[in-house]
């Protein structure tokens, strides 16, 4: 079964962070419990969970991303404070970075072109770029919609956001910020609350 990967990833909450090279693809999924802020691991081939531990910091709406280069696993806190942290995927320790400083700052986003750190803020609306060495946001632009959910597409090499409310998909641009409609009304609306996803996943079988 084919499915487009980057509706899939954004409009889920999911972190892309594989090669893509084929159409079936193995990995885990990382995912913060809202109810009691614990990290687990989803084993992709044999759907079952894990539970790794507790984050240790407040979680609402927050988001995740996988830097596959430096191997490392970031997070905000979404509603529930303002750490940039990184992640221990074993022991579900979180270190502080430093803060951001921003309202709803719901995801993030790596791109290995760049290799910079994205991030999305849903009110007021935002697209920046993370320092990951000290937590900083910097603002690139305002791209008039809220970005709920943030992912790397590896087939159009673009940044993607998703609106979660309309369930529309737009390109982002990282000179300016602005959002280029991509894909509109797609099914999984407001899902991005429900679940937020930190991904490490290879594609395979082409």
């Amino acid at each position: 079964m084919r499915l487009n990967l980057t509706m899939l990833v954004v409009m889920a909450g999911f972190v892309f962070t594989g090669s893509l090279t084929g159409t079936s693809w193995g990995g885990d999924l990382y995912t913060v419990r809202v109810s009691d802020g614990v990290l687990r691991k989803l084993d992709t081939e044999t759907l079952t969970f894990t539970d790794i531990g507790p984050i240790g910091v407040a979680y609402s709406f927050g988001g995740m991303c996988w830097d596959a280069s430096a191997e490392k696993m970031y997070l905000v806190q979404g509603r529930g404070g303002f750490g940039f942290y990184e992640v221990d995927l074993e022991t579900a320790e979180t270190t502080l970075i430093g803060t951001h400083g921003l309202e709803d700052l719901f995801s993030l986003a790596f791109d290995p072109v760049t290799g910079l750190v994205y991030g999305g803020q849903s009110t007021p609306t935002g697209f920046h770029w993370i320092d990951v060495s000290t937590g900083t946001a910097h603002l690139i632009g305002d791209p008039g919609i809220n970005l709920d959910s943030l992912t790397y597409d590896p087939v159009s090499g673009q940044v993607v956001g998703a609106y979660a409310g309309p369930g529309d998909l737009y390109a982002m641009d990282l000179n300016t910020g602005e959002a280029s409609l991509k894909s509109g009304g797609f099914p999984f609306r407001f899902c991005r609350g429900k679940r937020s996803w930190g991904m490490r996943l290879s594609l395979r079988g082409l």
